[in-house]
């Protein structure tokens, strides 16, 4: 039974064993604007989307990595990051424009901006994305503010916390 146990160990640890999303937010002083990723495991966004779902009634069923229209997906992530990341700057709430995304092997990329940015002195964000969908989703934040980065941890039980310049 130990030697079945040990086989066994290897192909677990390649299963997606921790729930974790980077959001990267880098300040372009040339465009003044701030220039956001995403980066999402695939999977997890489509269990959460599809228990988000079933939790509202809906029959619809999400398929992030082989989606049959990808123009409805990409609404549908679209409206899952406006709802699940909020940014404020300067204690002034931001609405970042969705870009688009694109997928990584097992990862989305999703972009977003924002405009019209500068003399950053705090960056707030607050990040529920799939927090509700699992216990122990952690979202890591880097802001890059001219040649400083400051990082956030964020969870379940801590979702909003600020950088200052």
């Amino acid at each position: 039974m130990v030697h079945l146990i040990l086989l066994l160990v290897p192909f677990l640890t390649t299963l997606h064993p921790f729930h974790v999303s980077v959001c990267s937010i880098n300040y372009a002083p040339d465009e003044q604007t701030l220039q956001i990723t995403q980066k999402i495991f695939a999977d997890d966004l489509e269990e959460a989307l599809n228990a988000s779902a079933k939790a509202s009634g809906q029959a619809t069923r999400f398929d992030v990595i082989n989606p049959p229209d990808p123009e409805v997906m990409e609404v549908v992530i679209r409206k899952y990051l406006s709802e699940n990341l909020q940014i404020e700057i300067n204690e002034e709430a931001v609405e970042p424009v969705f870009l688009g995304y694109e997928r990584e092997e097992l990862a989305l990329w999703c972009y977003l901006e924002v405009s019209d940015v500068n003399n950053i002195q705090s960056v707030n964000v607050q990040s529920s994305i799939l927090v509700d969908a699992f216990d122990d989703q952690t979202n890591i934040v880097h802001v890059k503010y001219m040649n400083t980065v400051k990082s956030m941890k964020l969870a379940k039980d801590y979702r909003q916390d600020q950088v200052t310049f």
